[in-house]
């Protein structure tokens, strides 16, 4: 009995074999650092998927963070050749993403470099919508004990929170009026709390301006006896209308309002745990009239 039949049968099931999807995963891997080559620490790695041909939902993403070296590993589920959009998020950013094309068994890699800064968003308990935008003294270092604080210039206010650019892939502390909070390398919103400090100072200014810019800060003291760490405030009045500073930690403050181009004179007053009210800050100046 001849054996072709059998040899043409197997040979037809070993091609449709080798031509069947291999389902299974693809790994991977890579690492994620600055520009300088710095490791970027806990930043976010996600890989997603098309929506699915037969009900056109989202697929689920694969999601890791970056280790203390800036390094990562993603197992890709794999049927057949799939394609993936791989992303990077760093403090907030979203970093271009790069295409993929993998399969079964593959063994890729994929290195990102992304900013050396990220975004952190502020929240000051105590004030209107957590808003810390009366306050001045904002600044973020990475604590190396040795490295001084040096301050940083807010980066954007959106949606009435203030915010402020700080090293990426780092531990943080960042501060706000003498407040320090400390961060981890993968977050990006610093909270204050304030609603303990209960002394406040009121009043009103003298004055026809549309509005008028209200400024209390700590005396300088001078280079030998030291100064306050810079705990301005800063509180905007319409015209006509009553100021009101609150939360000022107890001691000396310096109070100014500023209705362009005139100014009040100086008030130096002790703020306790009471509210402090100052009555009417006539302008100092010939502009005061106008």
């Amino acid at each position: 009995m001849s054996s072709y039949p059998f040899s043409m049968l197997h040979l037809l099931s070993l091609l449709l074999l080798a031509c069947a999807p291999e389902t299974g995963e693809a790994e991977l891997v890579g690492f994620v650092r600055t520009p300088d080559g710095a490791p970027v620490v806990g930043a976010a790695i996600w890989a997603q998927a098309p929506p699915t041909r037969s009900s056109g939902e989202a697929t689920t993403p694969v999601t890791t963070v970056t280790g203390p070296d800036g390094g990562y590993t993603l197992h890709l589920p794999a049927d057949g050749l799939q394609t993936y959009s791989v992303s990077v998020t760093v403090g907030g950013h979203d970093e271009p993403a790069a295409r993929l094309t993998v399969h079964a068994g593959q063994h890729l890699t994929k290195h990102f470099a992304v900013r050396s800064t990220r975004v952190v968003d502020l929240r000051c308990l105590g004030f209107a919508e957590e808003s810390c935008q009366e306050i001045a003294g904002v600044r973020c270092w990475v604590p190396d004990g040795g490295k001084a604080p040096t301050r940083q210039a807010p980066a954007s206010v959106e949606g009435g929170h203030r915010s402020i650019e700080c090293p990426a892939g780092a531990d943080l502390v960042v501060e706000v009026a003498g407040q320090e909070v400390k961060l981890s390398a993968s977050e990006d919103i610093a909270r204050f709390d304030f609603t303990g400090l209960g002394g406040a100072v009121t009043g009103s200014i003298a004055s026809d301006a549309r509005s008028c810019l209200v400024s209390a800060r700590r005396p300088f003291l001078g280079s030998f006896l030291g100064a306050w760490p810079d705990d301005t405030r800063y509180v905007r009045t319409p015209r006509g209308e009553p100021f009101r500073v609150d939360h000022l930690p107890a001691g000396t403050w310096v109070i100014k309002g500023t209705c362009v181009p005139a100014q009040t004179a100086d008030i130096t007053v002790e703020v306790g745990d009471t509210t402090v009210d100052l009555g009417v800050l006539a302008l100092a100046g010939a502009e005061a009239n106008e």
